[in-house]
């Protein structure tokens, strides 16, 4: 068989055709090889920390990136601002390592099919630094940084004082620095990427006032522009604040890097009371009337007070409008107060305590139980004698005792309640308020209910029978009881 002769650009062709087959496939299988030998281990020129971990397995890597964290974590970094230095360790900076982060940014460990991504073979042949994992306690950075080298000044407002001369004089502001954090951070990352020179050169950043000289000076010129003397009369008296108590009552608020300012209410009414109220004041008094005879014990008296709250609007007012008070003074009104008309019994006296409470009159040998002011019972007592008197003042029951018995006087004293001078028992010399006396337990020998409204107990109270019963039973332990004659 004769085969035809192949024309010679077609045999080229073909030669060169074979030749691409062959070096794809040879590049291919190394591709591929390549490929496969990093399926489990981290490119070449790869670093964490400064350490490399090129060509290592990924149990490799994942060990040596420990092994850095701890290091990193005892190494000291040196922090330098201006002519200062300082050595701190991470944890003073606030840096707490990750190395989980860390080995999850590595990507370490490949597909056998990688091989056909551009990005596979650049990052084969490029140097890669791999931050070690880690966060920052900015508060803890700050804190660190200013425990050793004390390296912020805080910003000074311009501020508006009364002068000795009793004028508004301005203190100067004053401009502040601290640390720029952002960048302290940017040199720890660098630090932790690179693992190189670890000194942390630190800057400051200025800080402006919020309030400025400026802005004092503007504020003071337009307060001494506005407050002027103020007078007030009431009658033939007169009354003047001066510019210098004005000052003393300005209150100061800032709105972003504006001031601003107004006459404190609270403090001009405080200044109108200690002034002129407490000379103008006068105490209204009540007319007392004696409620068993209608006697007049205290003649009644209308009082005068100050209308406070008129006056501070009336002189804000003046102010806003600048009026001239010295030719025009501004009239004080006082209001009056009508006196009051109050019934006092000369049995007890309301209000003594909160709550329940007796009241005994020794002069009128009456027990009177009250409810802060009002009377809920009265009953007749007899009291102490002349030569054994019952105390007097406030006492309370301490104790009850259904049938209480007295050695020195060989008696048994029914439904007893203990008095101390506290309510726990501190205080008590032996005297009670109990029911009339009977001569033996049984109380078949009583004592003659003829002696209530004499003094002739041994100091005791003793209260009809009416009373003590309620007394006994109804009045806890600890109650008040207000003796007097």
């Amino acid at each position: 068989m004769i085969f035809p002769r192949m024309h010679p650009i077609s045999r080229r062709v073909l030669t060169v055709a074979c030749f691409v087959l062959a070096v794809t496939s040879v590049l291919g299988a190394s591709a591929l090889s390549v490929a496969a030998a990093y399926q489990n281990r981290v490119l070449p020129r790869t670093y964490v920390g400064g350490v490399s971990l090129g060509n290592k397995t990924v149990g490799q890597a994942s060990s040596v990136i420990d092994a850095t964290a701890q290091t990193i974590n005892q190494t000291p970094l040196t922090v330098t601002l201006d002519t200062q230095t300082a050595q701190l360790s991470p944890s003073d900076l606030g840096i707490v390592t990750d190395t989980d982060q860390t080995k999850t940014n590595l990507g370490a460990g490949h597909s056998l099919w990688d091989w056909g991504r551009g990005s596979f073979w650049r990052d084969l042949f490029r140097t890669k630094h791999v931050a070690l994992g880690f966060s920052i306690d900015e508060t803890a950075l700050k804190t660190g940084i200013e425990q050793k080298l004390a390296p912020t000044k805080i910003a000074t407002d311009a501020a508006i004082n009364i002068g000795t001369d009793g004028k508004l004089a301005v203190t100067p502001s004053e401009d502040g620095r601290s640390i720029d954090l952002d960048a302290a951070k940017a040199e720890i990352t660098r630090y932790l990427t690179d693992g190189s020179n670890p000194t942390i050169q630190l800057n400051f950043e200025p800080t402006k006032p919020q309030i400025s000289t400026e802005e004092a000076n503007r504020v003071k010129t337009d307060i001494e522009q506005t407050v002027q003397p103020v007078v007030m009369q009431s009658d033939n008296q007169k009354f003047t604040f001066t510019t210098t108590d004005l000052y003393g009552l300005i209150a100061y608020a800032k709105d972003g890097a504006t001031l601003k300012w107004q006459l404190d209410n609270a403090k001009l009414t405080e200044l109108i009371n200690a002034r002129i109220a407490k000379k103008l004041n006068v105490v209204m008094v009540s007319k007392v009337v004696q409620s068993d005879n209608n006697a007049v014990l205290t003649e009644g008296r209308d009082g005068k007070t100050v209308d406070t709250t008129g006056l501070t609007k009336t002189i804000l007012a003046a102010l806003q409008s600048k009026t001239d008070t010295a030719s025009s003074p501004l009239p004080i009104t006082l209001k009056t107060l009508a006196f009051t008309t109050k019934t006092t019994n000369p049995y007890y006296t309301l209000n003594s305590f909160t709550g329940l409470y007796l009241d005994v009159s020794l002069t009128h040998q009456k027990l009177t139980i009250i409810n802060t002011d009002s009377v809920i019972a009265q009953y007749s007592i007899s009291s102490g004698g002349w030569k054994t008197p019952t105390p007097t003042g406030t006492l309370y029951i301490f104790n009850k005792i259904s049938e209480a018995y007295s050695p020195d006087f060989r008696l048994w004293m029914p439904d007893w309640n203990g008095l101390a001078t506290s309510p726990d028992g501190g205080g008590y010399v032996g005297y009670g308020i109990h029911g009339l006396v009977c001569w033996d337990k049984a109380c078949t020998n009583r004592e003659g209910v003829n002696h209530i409204g004499e003094p002739v107990s041994h100091g005791c109270i003793r209260v009809e029978d009416a009373g003590i019963g309620f007394i006994y039973e109804q009045v806890p332990t600890g109650t008040p009881v207000n003796i007097h004659i």
